[in-house]
């Protein structure tokens, strides 16, 4: 294993990205209905079957991305980009937006990972693909967080080849990272467990095998646990710690060995799963019901781009995911009810859908994030509750 710990500071602005928003009175407490509702009104643009829409970003073809909603209810995302590399973080403050680039040329920022401490400080966990004069391929593992003194980026692992790490801030709102050891033959070594105090991390090799070469999901239980999602093969598997020991259920067997998964723990500890196949593109949902796994299909083929799977307070599971249709690839959405899914196309005009991250606020609205390919636009769209 090569580590590498080099700290960065960087911090421009980037107001040409964004797209215009008003200034003015930046009261967030309630919005024209009395609700305490985290975003204005005036910061929506438009409103249609269902959703309040914006335009985030114009101009900027999006590679990844990841967003959250802080303790306030506002947007923070880190957005990568497709043709220069570039790697921008973007919030709202109540008022307006504020941007930073954290990097531009520097490799392509891919499986990004993006966490918010109690504070609403961003933390994130991602990969940088970089290629020197010669040609040659390595993958760098970085962390980067904000502190008081600007935005702190530190290279944690380096490899030659693609690492699938993931990430999930512990009671201490400290990042616990978790990815498979992969040798330069492909050779799965164990799973690595990272720590991070103040800054400063720990790294230690689990005695646990996993036959893939990324973590899907990282979740930690209310005490503490990890619990994760993951290839076993081509098994469908759902690995977590209880009592000292790892423990693995086998969810299902697939037709491929690599897919799309997601996982939420419910607040009883109920695992939930979404997956996707990446040959056949079908997408199946299953949650662990008195010790067995209850196994829905939702799509059978066209789904599985870029899934995200969430639960909100009552434990219902919400969904997001690009589909190809006969029109092109749109955004879908949908909530698993008591009689079933109900899933449909979200913006269907304007296509895309792909990448797109899900976050669910206080009041149980549904927030998606996602770029839409006509135009080339970074979008945010909320459930109205209508």
């Amino acid at each position: 294993m090569q580590r590498k710990a080099v700290p960065l500071f960087i911090l421009l602005t980037v107001p040409l990205l964004l797209a215009a928003c008003d200034d003015g009175d930046t009261d967030t407490q309630a919005d024209e209905t009395g609700e305490a509702a985290g975003l204005p009104e005036r910061y929506w643009t438009s409103t249609a079957d269902g959703w309040r829409s914006r335009t985030l970003v114009e101009g900027m073809t999006v590679f990844d991305l990841d967003g959250a909603l802080d303790s306030q209810g506002f947007p923070h995302l880190l957005v990568s980009g497709w043709e220069m590399g570039e790697l921008l973080y973007i919030t709202w403050d109540g008022g307006a937006w504020d941007s930073a680039m954290i990097q531009t040329g520097g490799g392509q920022a891919t499986a990004l990972d993006l966490e918010l401490t109690p504070e609403d400080r961003p933390q994130s966990i991602f990969t940088l693909r970089r290629e020197d004069d010669a040609g040659r391929v390595g993958y760098d593992l970085m962390h980067l967080r904000l502190i008081d003194e600007g935005w702190a980026m530190n290279g944690l692992y380096s490899a030659p080849s693609r690492i699938g790490a993931e990430v999930h801030l512990d009671a201490a709102a400290e990042p616990y990272l978790l990815f498979p050891i992969v040798s330069e033959g492909e050779e799965f070594e164990g799973v690595m467990i990272g720590r991070s105090r103040e800054g400063a991390w720990t790294f230690s090799v689990t005695g646990l095998l996993v036959n893939t070469w990324r973590i899907n999901q990282l979740v930690l239980s209310n005490d503490g646990m990890p619990h994760f999602a993951h290839l076993d093969g081509s098994i469908v598997s759902y690995t977590y710690r209880e009592e000292g020991r790892w423990e693995s259920d086998a969810v299902t067997v697939i037709d491929s060995d690599d897919a799309e998964i997601d996982l939420a723990l419910a607040p009883d500890g109920t695992p939930h799963l979404i997956w996707s196949d990446n040959d056949a593109r079908d997408l199946h949902y299953a949650r662990k019901v008195d010790g067995e796994w209850a196994i829905e299909t939702l799509f059978e083929s066209g789904a599985g781009y870029d899934i995200d799977l969430e639960l909100d307070s009552t434990g219902r599971a919400r969904l997001c995911c690009a589909r190809d249709t006969d029109e092109g690839r749109w955004l879908f959405y949908g909530e698993r009810t008591e009689t079933g899914w109900e899933l449909g196309p979200v913006e269907p005009e304007r296509a895309g859908g792909y990448p797109n991250c899900l976050a669910v606020d206080d009041l149980n609205r549904s927030h998606i994030f996602y770029y839409a390919d006509r135009p080339e636009e970074l979008r945010h769209l909320m459930q109205t509750g209508d």
